[in-house]
C-alpha cells in the first residue's frame, strides 16, 4: 500500500490479519454463514425494525380513545 502518511505503512495492519488476503481455507467452520443462520438473523432484525416502527407509530398517532373525548 503506497501512502504519504508514515504511520500507514505495510507493517501497520499486520497484527489485524489484513496484510494478506484471506482464503476460504483460513475461515473456521463456525465463522462461515449458513442459509439457516442468515435467515434467522434476517428475521430477528426484521422483527426488531418492525417493533421499533410500531412503537414510533404509536407515539405519533393519538389513540382512538383519546381522540373520541
Amino acid at each position: 500500500m503506497r501512502t504519504g502518511n508514515p504511520v500507514l505503512n505495510d507493517r501497520t495492519f499486520e497484527d489485524f490479519g489484513v496484510s494478506r488476503r484471506a482464503t476460504a481455507a483460513d475461515a473456521a467452520p463456525s465463522a462461515t454463514m449458513t442459509i439457516q443462520g442468515t435467515a434467522q438473523k434476517t428475521l430477528g432484525l426484521l422483527l426488531l425494525a418492525l417493533n421499533a416502527a410500531c412503537v414510533t407509530w404509536s407515539q405519533t398517532i393519538p389513540s382512538s380513545a383519546a381522540a373520541a373525548r
